[in-house]
């Protein structure tokens, strides 16, 4: 049965699944597109801001959609 995916977006509330920010939920910011992460591996990722001006950059499948 196919299940209905909520699209990610500028704005939507996001959780992070993996250290080194397991847990914290934040706001996409930017799509940042294919991006090198430090252990060389590039993938589709997103620009998450935390708090008030803390803005990470993660890989898609490193989060969780909130809404």
């Amino acid at each position: 049965m196919p299940v209905d995916l909520e699209p990610l977006e500028i704005g939507k509330r996001v959780r992070m699944l993996q250290p080194p920010y397991r847990g914290l939920v934040g706001t996409v910011s930017r799509l940042a597109g294919i991006q090198r992460m430090p252990n060389g591996l590039r993938t589709e990722s997103v620009e998450i801001t935390l708090g008030e001006q803390e803005k990470v950059v993660v890989p898609v499948a490193n989060i969780e959609i909130l809404g």
